[in-house]
């Protein structure tokens, strides 16, 4: 949905109140905005409820709804306001879900390779949240969303040169704390 003609017809056709339109944009944008909002508030199920707000959001001001520039610079904004507004409310003792491994798993060693491997995430993803907020964002985004440096800067405002210097400043402080637990795997 990269044209912006289509993105405009569609949002034309939705304040007309025709729901294909609405269906269409939440086709090609809901999955990406859970994963997109589950960087803010790492709760999957969170996200997904965050999102569809978003869009019942967009339905019920259809006829009022202004936005200023692409779609997508809006969508994103406004889940990413959603997201924060819910990490706020959030109490701050949650845990990070870990992986479930499947039932079905008999081979012992495979089963432990397994386990290795969870805790090794687990260890990776705690060691992502102890970088300061905005950095874990940025890098976030840049790794595991596989946003640009130039999508990233538009969608949270800043430049370029910074989202640059925040990750270069974040794989500084995780290599060598990666390359610890790789080394206590062994």
């Amino acid at each position: 949905m990269q044209d912006n003609v289509l993105e405009n017809e569609l949002l034309s056709r939705l304040r007309k109140g025709d729901e294909q339109a609405l269906s269409k944009l939440m086709d090609h944008y809901f999955v990406p905005l859970c994963s997109f909002c589950n960087v803010f508030i790492a709760d999957m199920a969170t996200s997904e409820e965050l999102v569809a707000d978003v869009f019942y959001t967009i339905w019920t001001k259809r006829m009022t709804l202004e936005i200023h520039t692409n779609f997508k610079s809006y969508i994103y904004t406004a889940v990413k306001n959603k997201a924060l507004k819910k990490k706020k409310n959030l109490s701050s003792s949650r845990s990070v879900p870990l992986d479930t491994m499947t039932s079905d798993v008999v081979d012992p060693q495979n089963a432990l390779t397994q386990l290795t491997l969870q805790e090794f995430n687990c260890d990776i993803k705690n060691l992502i949240q102890t970088l300061p907020e905005k950095r874990r964002v940025i890098f976030e985004l840049n790794r595991f969303e596989s946003l640009s440096y130039k999508e990233i800067a538009t969608l949270l405002h800043i430049s370029e040169k910074t989202v640059h210097n925040q990750i270069s400043l974040a794989i500084k402080y995780l290599r060598p704390r990666i390359s610890s637990l790789l080394n206590n795997i062994s």
